[in-house]
């Protein structure tokens, strides 16, 4: 499916700490994905992902949004 909001959740860039071939725009990057929500862009159940399985993983510390050509932290 190609449908709903792309997000991503980065951590405090240690994952890719030393590691060639990662687009320095990328660093930190640990999900990606697509979400459906019911509620309106900004709200509570954009959290989900993050509060889920982001921080408890891999200690995610911030989730973004795309809109637009650009990332947008909540």
């Amino acid at each position: 499916r190609t449908e709903g909001r792309p997000w991503r959740m980065l951590d405090e860039g240690d994952v890719d700490a030393g590691r060639t071939g990662v687009k320095p725009d990328e660093r930190g990057v640990v999900y990606e994905g697509l979400i459906w929500t019911a509620g309106e862009p900004g709200g509570d159940e954009d959290f989900g992902p993050l509060y889920d399985f982001g921080t408890p993983n891999y200690g995610c510390v911030e989730i973004q949004y795309r809109e637009g050509d650009r990332w947008v932290s909540l």
